[in-house]
């Protein structure tokens, strides 16, 4: 785990490594900084595998859009979605079905709005 699977499916070794999140893609993220919520993943009210919900990535991932937050109220339009299972079956990321769009972000985020150091 850790730094070493990071940089074995990727290609490149993390910026920062930790123990990680393990997440199974229903859960509901939020982002806090100094216990104030910056960034939030999920409706907290309705489950995330509810048939149509458009922020069920699991085995696939989720990915804030260029144009999007950080916004501490869910909006599944300021997302992009790989789709469910667009990891299986992959050895790593270049041979998965849709690609995480790594290194690719360009926006203010949260540093530019003020609410990150």
């Amino acid at each position: 785990g850790g730094a070493s699977a990071f940089e074995s499916w990727f290609g490149f070794a993390p910026d920062v490594a930790g123990s990680g999140v393990a997440l199974t893609g229903v859960e509901v993220v939020k982002l806090l900084h100094k216990g104030v919520v910056v960034d939030v993943f999920g409706n907290p009210t309705a489950s995330g595998t509810s048939a149509g919900a458009p922020w069920v990535y699991t085995s696939g991932w989720a990915y804030r859009k260029h144009s999007g937050g950080p916004t501490a109220v869910f909006n599944p339009a300021d997302w992009q979605y790989s789709g469910v299972e667009a990891l299986v079956g992959a050895g790593d990321q270049s041979s998965a079905s849709r690609p995480f769009p790594v290194r690719s972000f360009v926006g203010g985020g949260a540093e530019a709005a003020g609410r990150c150091p």
